[in-house]
């Protein structure tokens, strides 16, 4: 299974990142310096650059995987409030899933294998969950994880810890500003236009603001 913790990109997608990378600060070196050597030269940072977007990547990842760990939580606090048992309600998890996120998405994934592992070899479900929650590099999954085992062990409401855990992540899964520049709605055309034409003075400067999904702080305490 998956390592969130780490980003590896295909050659595919390396290759992409490679062709942006080296066109667009080559096009820089060439637009201030307006040599080829210099398009040259700033295409090779272009290498260093690699471990910045892989972590950005990752990142990205991670929290993707979180929205769909929340939707996950939602149908299983369902399932057992039902009076399912943990692995038929993260199978009937994975079916739910795969309608809404799709069957390439990684929390399908996830859930799929769990399912899987529940039904063919009875799996221990806390061992799995605390698989899951290493291999996801998150804090939040983590701690579900641990309040699971802590609820099976000593008989408490699986049900609620599921239900609250999933309103928990849908309240701190919030817009939030942050101080950084707003890459997606930072139009280049009119920037190096500008920087061309009049002595070096972009016409537009990216967004030194944008609003991001971040959870701030998720505890979980069971009573």
């Amino acid at each position: 299974m998956i390592d969130y913790r780490i980003y590896s990109p295909g050659p595919r997608e390396q290759a992409l990142f490679y062709a942006a990378a080296i066109s667009c600060l080559g096009s820089l070196g060439l637009l201030y310096y307006r040599s080829f050597a210099a398009f040259c030269l700033c295409a090779l940072l272009a290498v260093p650059c690699k471990p910045y977007w892989a972590s950005y990547m990752r990142k990205k990842r991670q929290e993707r995987l979180l929205e769909g760990f929340r939707d996950m939580l939602y149908t299983i606090s369902s399932a057992v409030a039902a009076g399912r048992q943990l692995p038929m309600a993260v199978e009937e998890a994975a079916a739910a899933l795969k309608g809404s996120w799709g069957e390439n998405s990684d929390i399908y994934k996830e859930a799929s294998h769990m399912a899987s592992v529940y039904r063919e070899t009875h799996g221990d479900p806390d061992a799995l969950w605390e698989d899951f929650a290493l291999r996801s590099g998150l804090g939040e999954i983590r701690r579900f994880a641990e309040s699971c085992r802590i609820c099976r062990r000593n008989g408490g409401n699986l049900e609620d810890v599921c239900f609250k855990c999933s309103n928990l992540l849908l309240e701190r899964i919030s817009l939030k500003e942050e101080m950084k520049a707003d890459l997606d709605t930072f139009d280049t055309i009119y920037y190096c236009y500008g920087l061309e034409h009049f002595g070096n003075v972009p016409l537009i400067e990216p967004q030194e603001t944008c609003e991001v999904k971040k959870v701030e702080d998720f505890v979980i305490a069971i009573d």
